[in-house]
């Protein structure tokens, strides 16, 4: 059985990003993609990301700057 979920209107994201403080995001691995948990804040329409300079995030950043954020509603 597939399930079909509905797709979220641009004020319903707006919201779980506001109220929310976490997310996860997966940067391009040399083999596979390497995921880890930071917080954030979300200012006009910005998201900020609270890490450090330095470490293996900051290496697969140097060769490629795309990522994947992913950000969930807890409760």
């Amino acid at each position: 059985m597939t399930v079909k979920l509905p797709r979220m209107k641009e004020d319903e994201i707006k919201k779980v990003i506001k109220e929310q403080m976490l997310c996860r995001i997966a940067f391009k691995g040399k083999n596979y993609p390497y995921m880890a948990p930071f917080q954030y804040v979300y200012m006009n329409d910005t998201l900020y990301f609270h890490f450090t300079d330095y470490g293996r995030k900051m290496k697969f950043l140097e060769k490629d700057k795309r990522v994947c954020v992913e950000i969930e509603k807890y409760q």
